[in-house]
């Protein structure tokens, strides 16, 4: 039998005086808005940690820790949302533009709202620079990161969604593998050019311990509630993604 994933939703320093033993005592003061999720972030060429000699491209960037981690990585999703997401104009646009992100499908934080947003339109056959993104936030070793899917991986995300729809399962059912993916596309130049995208699948090879399934549960209901409020956010989209 396989052993059963057992890291924690939060880190533990080594020095916590804390006993597992110990009864929990919520803090009443801390609320669903008061929550933020860091992304997890895929290193491209252009990266500042790849340009700064602290990794390589086609790594993972815990920014908890401020260090590169190998792909692929062991998680367990604990929940997804669906954000949009568009980048500041790069040094080839001929329009100037700010980075935008919405986080309820409505209102940008930039351009308002977005229906109505000339960016969100598709313009002939090209499609609006404004992008859906699929995030799924998990638990890692390290604790919650957000994982983000864009144009070029949100196939890997929507078969994702599709499984787990399919098997009515919870996220916390099975472990998941994130990884990261060499692609090819095409630069503001028009020229082809490599960049790295993630990619998620289960593994039920993995099974998740009941304590972890719990926490997940209960991390869940807590994101639902800063959602309803308006008030779940990750970073914003780093640069080189497709």
């Amino acid at each position: 039998m396989s052993p059963e994933q057992k890291f924690p939703l939060m880190p533990v320093p080594q020095d916590n005086a804390l006993q597992k033993s110990e009864a929990y005592v919520d803090d009443t003061m801390v609320e669903a808005t008061d929550l933020y999720v860091p992304t997890l972030k895929v290193l491209q060429g252009m990266s500042d940690e790849v340009k700064a000699g602290k990794a390589m491209p086609g790594k993972f960037w815990n920014p908890y820790t401020n260090k590169a981690l190998e792909s692929p990585q062991h998680v367990v999703i604990v929940f997804h949302q669906k954000t949009r997401a568009m980048m500041e104009s790069g040094p080839m646009d001929a329009e100037k533009r700010e980075r935008c992100m919405s986080f309820d499908l409505v209102n940008g934080t930039v351009y308002g709202d977005c229906e109505s947003c000339q960016y969100a339109q598709w313009n002939k056959k090209t499609p609006p620079l404004c992008s859906m993104s699929h995030v799924f936030i998990a638990a890692t070793q390290d604790g919650p990161l957000a994982v983000r899917f864009r144009k070029a991986s949100e196939k890997d995300a929507r078969q994702f969604l599709t499984s787990k729809q399919s098997q009515h399962v919870n996220w916390w059912q099975y472990t998941t593998v994130v990884e990261i993916k060499k692609r090819v596309g095409i630069d503001a130049t028009g020229r082809p050019a490599e960049y790295y995208a993630p990619a998620i699948a289960w593994d039920k090879t993995l099974p998740v311990s009941e304590d972890l399934r719990t926490q997940a549960r209960a991390f869940n209901e807590m994101l639902q509630a800063a959602q309803a409020a308006g008030k779940l956010k990750q970073d914003a989209v780093e640069e080189g993604e497709a």
